[in-house]
């Protein structure tokens, strides 16, 4: 709504018309002049936008009302007063006319940014599903405006390789064996189900953001099987519950709708918005990952005005399977030749773990299948890039990019062919548990690469730190403030703890060449894997030597080197809160 008041300024300009006499200035020469001026101005204040070429008696006319601010003329009309309504913020665009006897003497554009008092920072939050490390080249906007204006994190991981649990470890701070959510499906045991069941729900960083006073808002992919923890007795699902504590507002995709329709396809789908069922068609405006890019611009904005601090969870689901790119966007990577690493269908697997050789040499239609698949993969993070850029834009436009901290990772890793393995997750293995980590934000400086071991673990602290908040007892994880700030602290972790369990609780575990259906726990250094397979299997890697784990020395290693590492599986395994950090920095 304008907040021009008409009246108020004809009077303005009437009284500095009559207020020329003999005393007042020479009049400047009758030239039309252009000026533009960029000025900021906190929520409240003012700002004094000065008129180069004007004097008493001339006539100030802007051209395009300001809506979050009042203008007054000057007694000497040698500035005009541009005073913040206290309520809308962002920038404020139009002209000004200086006019003399009826002749233009100053033409002058102003834009002001009107910038909310609060300081704590904002978060725009974005996650992707199942990137694997090394897939810039479909993100080529976000690469060159995110990392490359930040850091890059080297050595970031999760703790375990599967879309929920690390979900749940990125919302908590936990290691997924205090979360309670082990696998993606399953009540009590898995999905969205068992983080609701297990009470942590009411411990996430959506929660505590809130409670501070932030504005959050999800969008996308929540958790598998959501919202099946409030059972649906009648079509659509509307009920208020099906929002999680904590979030201002909620945008969640439905995991599975009754006729088969889910949102990994970007079309046909569901999400619960605000309590309520919406279903998207086929057409193209209802792909999925614009619809989450639209919607979070909209949050933004009203965040904004708000005068709130905001966290905006952006959940895409690109590059989960089947894959599919934006239309606009399809055969983007058609042909693209892309360079196998040395692991890519390994043929010598007799050092490598039953449930490894369990699996068959990969066929040529195997690999071509692969070759597609990573093609449409690459193509449907086209889609995320222009949804950051956008996003991006917009906090620019606002003024509120300086202060937004923007953190872009993945919920896990994904590997297409290596060890002869087909296209999954789960596993130990590097291409499973690293993901790409890229934070930009105030005080950030740019183009940074940090190789200290993070795990998702520490996302949730580090955004409770940056917003000014105490830290929380509960989580495992621990702040990256540190780091953003160049240093590492003496203990920083040394290790950390990947597990893995069965789809099925109290399940004998086996080796099967579906990792969904056996367990293990592994000890990741800066150098070296230990994997523990409960079944009985072993494997150790020193990565140093052999960064693409291509040879299992477990039989040929110092066993001293095999015992310090198997000795630190049970205390991590039980870790809670501070003791998970003490035994992570353990000596």
């Amino acid at each position: 709504m304008m907040n021009w008041n008409g009246l108020h300024l004809l009077v303005l300009l009437f009284l500095v018309a009559c207020g020329g006499g003999s005393d007042s200035p020479p009049l400047p020469p009758l030239v039309q002049t252009n000026f533009a001026d960029s000025l900021t101005v906190n929520q409240g204040g003012y700002v004094d936008i000065p008129l180069h070429n004007s004097a008493p008696g001339d006539v100030v006319t802007p051209y395009s009302v300001p809506v979050n601010g009042t203008l007054t003329v000057a007694a000497d009309a040698r500035s005009i007063r541009y005073q913040s309504n206290g309520t809308g913020v962002g920038e404020e665009i139009f002209t000004l006319t200086v006019q003399r006897q009826q002749v233009t003497v100053e033409v002058h554009d102003v834009m002001i940014l009107v910038r909310r008092t609060d300081a704590r920072p904002n978060f725009l939050f974005v996650l992707t599903d199942d990137q694997n490390v090394g897939m810039e080249q479909a993100l080529p906007w976000t690469t060159v405006n995110v990392r490359d204006q930040g850091i890059d994190f080297r050595n970031s991981f999760v703790p375990l390789s599967m879309c929920c649990p690390s979900r749940a470890s990125i919302l908590s701070g936990k290691y997924p064996h205090n979360h309670g959510v082990h696998t993606n499906v399953t009540s009590g045991w898995g999905g969205a189900p068992a983080f609701k069941l297990n009470g942590s729900e009411q411990q996430t960083i959506a929660v505590w953001l809130s409670q501070a006073g932030y504005s959050t808002a999800l969008f996308g992919k929540y958790m598998n099987q959501y919202p099946e923890y409030a059972p649906r007795q009648t079509a659509p699902y509307n009920s208020s519950a099906l929002v999680p504590p904590g979030w201002s507002e909620w945008y969640g995709a439905i995991d599975l709708l009754p006729g088969g329709e889910n949102p990994y396809s970007q079309f046909k789908y569901g999400l619960i918005e605000n309590g309520v069922e919406v279903r998207y068609g086929s057409q193209t405006a209802d792909y999925l990952g614009d619809v989450v890019t639209t919607k979070a611009e909209s949050f933004i904005a009203r965040a904004i005005n708000s005068q709130k601090p905001f966290f905006a969870y952006v959940a895409y689901i690109s590059p989960h399977g089947p894959a599919t790119p934006a239309p606009r966007h399809a055969g983007s990577f058609l042909g693209h030749s892309f360079v196998a690493g040395p692991a890519f269908n390994e043929t010598d697997l007799t050092d490598k773990p039953q449930w490894v050789n369990l699996n068959p040499l990969l066929t040529p239609s195997a690999i071509q299948a692969i070759a597609t698949l990573r093609e449409k993969r690459h193509e449907s993070l086209l889609s995320v890039d222009e949804g950051i850029q956008r996003l991006v834009g917009l906090l620019q436009q606002t003024g509120e990019l300086s202060r937004t901290y923007i953190v872009f990772t993945s919920d896990n890793g994904w590997h297409m062919g290596e060890h002869q393995l087909p296209p999954n997750k789960g596993t130990a293995y590097e291409e499973d548990i690293r993901v790409p980590l890229w934070i930009r934000g105030p005080g950030i400086p740019a183009g940074k690469v940090n190789n200290d071991l993070v795990v998702n673990i520490d996302l949730a602290p580090t955004f409770n730190e940056l917003a000014g908040n105490a830290p929380q007892a509960t989580v495992d994880g621990r702040s990256l403030v540190p780091l953003l700030n160049g240093t590492a602290p003496p203990d920083w972790r040394k290790r950390f703890l990947v597990e893995h369990y069965t789809n099925v609780p109290n399940f004998t575990p086996v080796p099967q060449p579906d990792p969904g259906w056996f367990e293990y726990f592994a000890v990741r250094d800066q150098s070296q894997i230990f994997v523990q397979y409960t079944y009985g299997d072993q494997e150790y890697y020193d990565l140093t030597l052999d960064p693409y784990q291509m040879t299992n020395t477990i039989a040929a290693v110092n066993p001293l080197v095999v015992q310090d590492m198997q000795s630190r599986l049970p205390a991590l395994k039980a870790c809670a809160g501070a003791t998970c950090r003490t035994e992570e920095s353990r000596p």
